[in-house]
Formats: structure tokens, C-alpha cells, sequence
């Protein structure tokens, strides 16, 4: 049940918090949580992405195994009105002190549900579904622009409507479909047609205060008041602010992985407020770069630019490795190493840039704890095993630029995804389904989108009886089997490893704790081979199923399969508390690692168990 409440911060009282911040092309209204087939309207699929892979990405807290006690909060500035939606997480109920990461799905109807909620009732804090939120209104940049007569183009005149008006009015006049779409059969005159139509329904309502359409000063004395506030300490515990942006074209990367110091790491981000700034959807302007530093002087707040890698990411994706590392305390001290340094010369400094494109390619083979029938597109009837599914799809198979130049590039890692459901019933995909849905006007990877790719997928598979046999007619071990030789594709078996991360709790001979390896041992730059054959696929096993008996006898099955087929396996753990994206962060920190060319080598120094000898 929503709550409201007459708090102005969602934040209190913290030792230390992490607070990132990101800018986005779009005014904060039009949130219609129950529009579910037309959710990539203004992105809000990637909106919603970044909130579920920060807020419920890789845990901390008291229960668990990262020892951070840094809090977060997610701030989203919205660039045409300079609203700021200000979220973080619920960590109990309010009636016992389960922590709700476990249980509450941050999906696309729930989030524009709270976002909607906090819109009416503007400046107080509203909680739902295990979130705070608060909606902020700009105050300097409450006044109405009109279409900006300097706009020539009419691509440009279109982008202008499709960010300012409502998807009903974009519909009426049949300007919801991509911009490719509908510049063929429009001009210049009939788009401001329709604009002067908008403004004469909508104009005494409407505020588009983006640095494109109103006076260049004011937009940007009017953010500068705002960054001016996101850089102020958030609490009186809070005694230092450090700032700094994300961006793959930085110069400098954050030295995380280097062996650490484990007491200066509990002890030097006590009463610091670290405030990371990037866009989402798009990056941020030169213009707001330059805001954003002049704020940060006037404040005498430290500053630098950073990159986690050099490899352009969904903005969830690059948000999944910050929480990551931010949840074993490595962040802020990283960003304060950098910052500490910055008399140094840039040559000295860019020996921490170590990524690198892999060339291996990375299948996942994912366990759903569904049946097949079980997956349904209708907005009421789904669950939260149906959002864990979606969620392991975009990012396995979603690789931002990577996804489209995957057929080209020879070093892009190619991505395959093998779903295997509860009753059997198996279906890989790839980058031509990727492909196959940019085709079809529909690249946004919102949830009802990606759902009805998996059913149409299913149908086909279920048509191709060469490739799918009733699940009631195979066993689990001839299931497994079946999916492992399929996904060999006749490669030696010595040129593939496999990777369970089935559990988080694995024990004994063989496991690799990832973080004790990244942050515990030297950091060896571009190791990317083990000595004798060189690995050229991955095949990592992630399961959905909530207890490990569920699903035991599908991570047995798999288990012997890659004995079968004679691939090394290998237990990986993250370390961290149960948390709701956790399949997403597991994969999505496996693809970071092949960027960094230490996944092979993590492989390698570890030592995997015995290979049992091929008899395909």
C-alpha cells in the first residue's frame, strides 16, 4: 500500500552515501503505468532498468557478506522541465525487518506507479512497492517556451514533439512510430502544424525549459541551482562531498581492482557523500559538463572524470558494476585514489586503464523456475519469475553498441541466451533476434516487448520439430545434454569452460570468490590466455529458482552434461546478500570481467576441476 508523508529527504541520518545522478532527455510527466505496450514512449523501460540495477542491484547492509554500509540514493533530472525524481530503497517493512530486495520486483508498472503517485503530491516523500521517492519541480525554470524558430530541420521539429508531447496526442496524429518512420510522410510545415494544434490544447500547461529550446542562460543558471543542491552534504553526519562523471571516453579508470588495503577501505569513505553524474538513454551535454564543474568549484567540492571501462553500455549496465563495487567499499575510495592524484601526469595516472574488447564468446544457459505455459504477456497475470526472465534477456543479449556490430567485429563478444524452462521446454536466441526486433521497430527492450520476442520464439520452436521435443518425453540429464552439445557446436571441448553461478553460497574445491580475487591479488594488465589452449567460449549456468531443491536436479543435470561433453566447470560466488537482480548482476559482471580480460585469467590462477575425457 502507498504511503505519503510530509519528509522533504528520503536520507537521513547516514554515515555515508552514494548518490547518482542521471540526466535524461524528457519532462517528468506522462507516467502511465498501465500503458504496457508502449513503454519505450520517452524510454521509460531504461528509466525503470536503471533503478532496478542500482537501487536492487548487488546488496549491503548488516545482513550481508559486502560489508559496505554506504546508502544509496537514485536521483533522474529530467532535462526539458529540470524536475528531479529522488529514489532510494525501502530496506525493511513496516512490519517486521525482512528486507524487502528479496520479495519486491521493481518492474516497469510498479516503478511508473510510484513515479506517478509522487507527481501528485509534488515535494513530499511517498513509498511503495519497498521505495522511497520524491518528485522535485524546478523552481527557476518554471516558464512555458515556444517551438524554437532556429530549428530548420524537420527531424529535429519531430524529436521536439515526441519529447513534449503525450504519447495519446503522438498517436492521434500518427507521430508514435520511430522518426525514420514517420519522416516519410511528413514535412516541415505539417509537424509545426501539429505543434501549434498542441499549444493551443496544452499551452498553458506546458514547460519545456530544455537548454535547446529556451534561453541558453536561464536553462543553465536554473541546473546550476540544482547541482548546486545534489552537491550539498545530505546529512550533518556527512562532513565531505566528492564528485565525479561516468563516461567510457575518460582518460582515467577507477583503480578498483588493484590489491587493497582492507582497513584504509573500511575506514576512509566514513562521512563522505560520493555524487557520480551520467546520462541515461544519452550522455551529458557539454553544456551540462561544464555547469556541472562550475558548481563543483564554487563549492569547493573534488572533482574528476572517470570511466569504468571503455566499452559504450547500457546506462543499467555501467549502474550494475558501480553497485557492485560500491557494495564491497571500493567505490569512493577509488574515485578519492584518482582524486588524491591528480597532480600527477595523465601517463602516470593511466596505468589503472586496463579494459580491453574480448574475443571469447559468453553463453548463458539460464534455469527459469517456470513452466513454458507459465510465460504470458498479460500485465495482471504476471509474476516475478516472469521479471527475472526479461531482466536475464536484455542483458545477456543487449550489449549496447556491441549488439549490432556483433556480425563485424571480430573481438565483439557474441552473445547467445539457451532458456530452459520448468517443464523442458528449451529456446536459444542471439543477436539476430536483437537484430530482428530493431527491424521491426521495436529496439527498445521494454518488458512487453521482450515478452511477446519469447512467446513468438516459443511458438517457433514448438512448430520445429527438429529442434524441440515435448518436454514430457525427456529426462532433466537428456534435456541438459541435448542443450550442452547443441551450444558446443562441435568446438574441442579444451577451448570451452563452464561456469555455475546456480548459487551464491557455493562451498568447497574450486569455487572462486570474485571478489576476493579482484580486489585481493595483483592485478596483471591484459592476461586474457591460460598457458597451453586458449578458451574461446564461456558457457555460464545462472538459475532463477528461488530454493536451491527446486532446482537441484536441473543444476545436476547440467552438471554432468558438460562432464559428458568433457568441459571444465567451475563455482563461482559474488559475495553478496540475496537481492532481486541478481541474475542480471551475475551476468552482467561476467561481461565486465571479459572486458577486462580477467575472466580467463581468473580461470587459470584458480585452477578448474578435472575435465572428464569427451564422448560425444
Amino acid at each position: 500500500m502507498p504511503l505519503i508523508n510530509h519528509q522533504t529527504t528520503i536520507t537521513e541520518n547516514q554515515t555515508s552515501l552514494l548518490r547518482v545522478v542521471l540526466f535524461t532527455s524528457d519532462q517528468a510527466v506522462h507516467f502511465r503505468p498501465n500503458k504496457d505496450d508502449s513503454q519505450w514512449f520517452h524510454r521509460r523501460d531504461a528509466l525503470v532498468r536503471c533503478v532496478a540495477s542500482f537501487l536492487h542491484g548487488p546488496a549491503t547492509g548488516s545482513n550481508s557478506q559486502c560489508n559496505s554500509q554506504c546508502k544509496r540514493e537514485l536521483v533522474i533530472l529530467f532535462d526539458q522541465d529540470w524536475t528531479t525524481i529522488y529514489m532510494s530503497l525501502d530496506e525493511t517493512s513496516a512490519d517486521n525487518e525482512t528486507p524487502l530486495t528479496t520479495t519486491t520486483y521493481p518492474t516497469e508498472q510498479s516503478v511508473l506507479s510510484l513515479w506517478k503517485l509522487a507527481s501528485e503530491h509534488s515535494g513530499q516523500v511517498v513509498t511503495m512497492n519497498g521505495l522511497f521517492c520524491r518528485l522535485v519541480p524546478s523552481q527557476s525554470a518554471a516558464q512555458t517556451c515556444t517551438m524554437p524558430t532556429s530549428m530548420q530541420d524537420k527531424r529535429d521539429i519531430l524529436k521536439h514533439l515526441q519529447s513534449t508531447c503525450d504519447l495519446d496526442f503522438l498517436r492521434r496524429h500518427h507521430l508514435n512510430s520511430s522518426a525514420a518512420v514517420v519522416l516519410k510522410k511528413t514535412n516541415k510545415q505539417a509537424l509545426l502544424n501539429i505543434w501549434d494544434d498542441w499549444m493551443r490544447t496544452h499551452g498553458s500547461t506546458v514547460a519545456t525549459t530544455s537548454s535547446t529550446t529556451c534561453n541558453g542562460s536561464s536553462s543553465s543558471a536554473a541546473l546550476e541551482e540544482i547541482l548546486e543542491t545534489l552537491l550539498q552534504p545530505q546529512s550533518p553526519e556527512l562532513q565531505r562531498v566528492i564528485a565525479g562523471t561516468l563516461h567510457e571516453t575518460s582518460d582515467l579508470e577507477l583503480p578498483y581492482w588493484n590489491k587493497f588495503d582492507a582497513a584504509r577501505k573500511d575506514s576512509s569513505c566514513q562521512n563522505t557523500q560520493l555524487c557520480l553524474f551520467l546520462g541515461a538513454v544519452r550522455d551529458m551535454t557539454d553544456a551540462e559538463n561544464a555547469t556541472l564543474r562550475n558548481a563543483c568549484a564554487k563549492l569547493h567540492v573534488p572533482y574528476t572524470g572517470v570511466r569504468i571501462g571503455p566499452v559504450a553500455e547500457f546506462t543499467s549496465k555501467i549502474l550494475t558494476i558501480v553497485a557492485y563495487h560500491d557494495a564491497h567499499g571500493r567505490l569512493c575510495s577509488a574515485v578519492k585514489e584518482l582524486i588524491s592524484k591528480s597532480h600527477l601526469s595523465l601517463s602516470s595516472l593511466n596505468g589503472n586503464a586496463v579494459s580491453h574488447l574480448a574475443s571469447m564468446t559468453l553463453d548463458v544457459i539460464c534455469l527459469a523456475n517456470i513452466p513454458s505455459h507459465d510465460l504470458v504477456i498479460d500485465l495482471e497475470r504476471r509474476t516475478a519469475e516472469i521479471w527475472q526472465l526479461v531482466r536475464c534477456t536484455v542483458v545477456t543479449l543487449w550489449r549496447s553498441r556491441l549488439a549490432g556490430s556483433s556480425r563485424k567485429r571480430k573481438d565483439a563478444i557474441v552473445n547467445r541466451l539457451t532458456i530452459v524452462f520448468d517443464d523442458g521446454i528449451s529456446v536459444t536466441l542471439n543477436a539476430s533476434d536483437v537484430q530482428a526486433m530493431a527491424e521491426s521497430h521495436q529496439a527498445a527492450p521494454c518488458e512487453h516487448q521482450i515478452i511477446q520476442m519469447l512467446l513468438t520464439r516459443l511458438e517457433e520452436s514448438r512448430r520445429n520439430k527438429k529442434t524441440l521435443t515435448s518436454g514430457s518425453a525427456l529426462s532433466p540429464k537428456e534435456v541438459a545434454l541435448n542443450v550442452v552439445r547443441s551450444l558446443a557446436d562441435d568446438m574441442d571441448s579444451k577451448r570451452m569452460h563452464a561456469l555455475n553461478l546456480t548459487s551464491d553460497e557455493v562451498q568447497g574445491e574450486g569455487v572462486i570468490n570474485v571478489a576476493d580475487f579482484c580486489y585481493h591479488k595483483a592485478f596483471a594488465q591484459g592476461e586474457d590466455e591460460v598457458k597451453g589452449e586458449r578458451i574461446q567460449r564461456i558457457l555460464a549456468l545462472v538459475s532463477l529458482h528461488k530454493s536451491k531443491a527446486s532446482g537441484s536436479r536441473w543444476e545436476r543435470a547440467f552438471m554432468r552434461a558438460f562432464r559428458k561433453v568433457g568441459i571444465a566447470v567451475l563455482n563461482l560466488s559474488l559475495q553478496c546478500a540475496p537481492f532481486a537482480d541478481q541474475v542480471g548482476a551475475s551476468i552482467t559482471l561476467l561481461q565486465h570481467l571479459c572486458y577486462q580480460k580477467q575472466l580467463l585469467r581468473m580461470i587459470h590462477e584458480t585452477g578448474p576441476i578435472q575435465r572428464k575425457a569427451s564422448n560425444k
